[in-house]
């Protein structure tokens, strides 16, 4: 979610169009209907989504990069607009306040990923249910690839025994705890190299 324009305004209506967007995705994809008054903040139109639709299981909550948008204010180092948002009767406070108001009922998990966690830090009370896995040494490989895996994938493509090792000098360098040895390989970037290998015959 960009927020180039960082006043709070435009900020709640870009946070408020991505809410929208995944839940008219999910009434499409499951072929529920829904009526939901959107022109309501953030957090209501969840609760509406949440309380008027009838599943046979509970709902998943998945939100990705969810500290986009309060990057963006950081980096314009206006504290003073970070601290309304996420700060008591902040619009992201609240939404999140919504989700673990109906953890373990309706709602049964929500993963969150994001850049930091600077937003989750800043919303105490308001979403503190949260555990942080980022550093947990069991998750290390959880979203990225392993050296068997990455080893799999060339396999795959090519028989070129060069290219693992010039995979492991470029793409080779993230691990989230000390515990774990082994360094795992960022997947878009792993990705953006074998493609052009079979593409090309050649490294980008």
């Amino acid at each position: 979610m960009s927020s180039s324009n960082n006043s709070k305004e435009s900020i709640e209506e870009k946070f408020k169009d991505n809410v929208i967007e995944g839940i008219k995705n999910f009434a499409k994809y499951y072929n529920i209907n829904v009526d939901i008054n959107y022109n309501k903040d953030a957090a209501t139109i969840l609760s509406t989504f949440i309380t008027s639709i009838d599943l046979e299981h509970k709902i998943y909550i998945i939100i990705d990069e969810y500290d986009n948008f309060t990057n963006s204010i950081l980096d314009s180092n206006n504290m003073d607009l970070f601290k309304d948002i996420l700060g008591k009767n902040g619009f992201v406070k609240d939404f999140y306040a919504r989700i673990k108001e109906y953890s373990g009922s309706i709602i049964d998990r929500t993963f969150i990923t994001g850049v930091c966690s600077i937003s989750l830090d800043s919303m105490t009370s308001g979403f503190n249910i949260a555990t942080n896995i980022t550093t947990d040494f069991r998750f290390n490989s959880m979203t990225a690839l392993t050296h068997d895996e990455a080893k799999k994938l060339i396999k795959d493509i090519t028989n070129n025994s060069i290219i693992f090792s010039e995979m492991l000098e470029n793409y080779d360098g993230y691990n989230f705890n000390r515990r774990r040895i082994e360094k795992v390989f960022n997947p878009t970037l792993t990705m953006y190299y074998l493609k052009s290998i079979i593409e090309t015959k050649l490294p980008p």
